[in-house]
């Protein structure tokens, strides 16, 4: 039986996030049939060493450096966290949730990062060069910031410029913040919508919602949601963004927006935790992004 425990089964247009100590291994199984082998070998803050079929790499977690990912002969490895990102703050904790020394996803090789269904890259006026703010806007996964590290993408962009639904789902959560009544806590107005892909994405610092999106709506890949702003963080010297999040979640039913005078937390009945979205917005973009602006 502890065989079986170890065997991972992939499809084809899936990641698997596993968690893993030093020395664990596990059996990776392709839709084909196909195994593969993986070891993790080391951990340390800014990196892993895994061993997959006998050939081992060493994936930063540095992402300016772009190396988080490793393509082997069947399988593509990622390095997502280490336990050198916890203790930062009760955001970075509850969203990270990691049971071992690393967390890292696993993927069939040679097929991007596709996902089932339609998607779309949620600021569709975002030009690539154009709109940074400084040259690494999509690498801001685990870059330390005052509230612990940054578990999302900040994508930077004109005040008002539209957000649109990256995936077909359905509208889990709303939070509407009043800069009148409500302290400044750099999150501001959100939106979480459970994709139709298992995924949670989750919108921030919106100006405003469109109208008709309220709990319970099904939206679709493309629809406008609303507004890149500055909620949340109005007097600080941050420029406009959309702060990006993508969640791994067992329970999404039981989403809801949580602070507390620590901060903004995951709740823990929702039994899950957040993913690198980088890479998946850059398939996006080179598919919608990058074709729109450059028509």
């Amino acid at each position: 039986m502890a065989a079986f425990s170890n065997l991972v089964h992939i499809g084809r247009y899936a990641v698997k996030y596993i968690d893993l100590n030093e020395g664990d291994h596990r059996i990776i199984v392709l839709p084909n049939g196909n195994r593969s082998y993986l070891r993790l070998d080391d951990v340390a803050k800014d990196n892993v060493v895994v061993t997959v079929d006998g050939e081992t790499k060493c994936l930063w977690l540095n992402h300016r450096a772009g190396m988080d990912v490793a393509e082997f002969k069947l399988i593509r490895v990622g390095a997502e966290v280490t336990r050198y990102h916890l203790g930062a703050s009760k955001y970075s904790d509850s969203h990270i949730r990691l049971k071992g020394d690393a967390r890292l996803s696993v993927a069939p090789a040679g097929v991007g990062w596709k996902l089932p269904g339609k998607h779309v890259f949620p600021v569709p006026e975002y030009q690539w060069d154009k709109c940074k703010v400084h040259p690494y806007d999509y690498d801001m996964w685990l870059q330390e910031v005052i509230y612990g590290y940054h578990l999302g993408i900040d994508l930077y962009a004109q005040r008002g410029a539209q957000v649109v639904s990256a995936s077909d789902g359905e509208i889990i959560a709303i939070r509407h913040f009043d800069p009148t009544h409500q302290k400044e806590d750099y999150w501001g107005t959100m939106l979480a919508v459970r994709g139709e892909d298992g995924f949670v994405y989750i919108y921030c610092h919106m100006d405003y919602f469109e109208e008709g999106i309220t709990l319970g709506s099904i939206i679709h890949a493309g629809d406008p949601i609303g507004s890149v702003g500055k909620m949340g963080f109005e007097s600080k010297p941050i420029p406009p963004h959309l702060h990006f999040e993508m969640l791994v979640l067992e329970n999404p039913r039981n989403f809801r927006f949580s602070f507390d005078s620590n901060g903004r937390f995951l709740p823990d009945d929702v039994n899950g935790f957040a993913v690198n979205p980088r890479h998946f917005l850059v398939e996006w973009y080179e598919k919608t992004g990058r074709k729109k602006n450059t028509s």
